[in-house]
């Protein structure tokens, strides 16, 4: 055997012993790093309470400002004299780069997305937000595709990592559903585009 192959086969073999060579305690170091994330105050939509469902699809709205809910179309009844209920706040958090240990800096941007799925009684068709005053964010336009809310925040502040947002929303209830509670899921997802 020539001198530059018992070269590669020592590399060869350094790297097999290596590469065998893991420390737990690393492994949970990295998973243990927090990166951007969501919270949300509420983990469900604001509850709209027992609705009986007459003749027609009935469309009901909730002002994230506020918490006012109103009947906007059809003849659905909600059980109950409550005109407001608790919206949600999501709060997006910046914390760490996945590319480096570095806080977010400013001009950092972030793409929210909010979605949702129907179910057999009730579909979101719109979500709203409006913005909690205090963080230095500039707000990007929000765009709509069925029920789905897109839009960036970008972080004008070194200092500022959080930025926060009340939920409102308008649903759809079906006019032949049972009465009761309605579920409504939705998930809240950020990236860096």
């Amino acid at each position: 055997m020539d001198a530059e192959a018992k070269v590669w086969r020592r590399a060869a073999i350094l790297l097999v012993l290596t590469a065998g060579i893991v420390r737990p305690d690393t492994v949970q170091a990295q998973r243990a790093q927090t990166f951007d994330r969501v919270t949300i105050d509420q983990t469900s939509l604001p509850a709209l309470g027992k609705i009986i469902p007459l003749n027609s699809a009935a469309t009901y709205r909730v002002d994230p400002a506020t918490g006012s809910l109103s009947r906007i179309s059809g003849d659905a009844v909600r059980v109950g004299n409550n005109s407001t209920v608790s919206v949600p706040t999501v709060t997006i958090t910046c914390d760490r780069s996945i590319l480096s240990s570095a806080v977010c800096s400013k001009g950092t941007v972030m793409a929210v997305t909010i979605s949702s799925t129907s179910s057999a009684r009730a579909q979101i068709t719109a979500f709203t937000i409006v913005p909690v005053p205090g963080a230095q964010v500039t707000w990007g336009s929000a765009t709509t595709s069925g029920n789905q809310l897109s839009f960036n925040i970008t972080f004008s502040d070194a200092k500022t990592t959080v930025a926060s947002f009340k939920l409102g929303l308008t649903v759809q209830i079906t006019a032949s559903g049972a009465t009761g509670d309605i579920a409504l899921p939705y998930t809240v997802t950020i990236s860096r585009p």
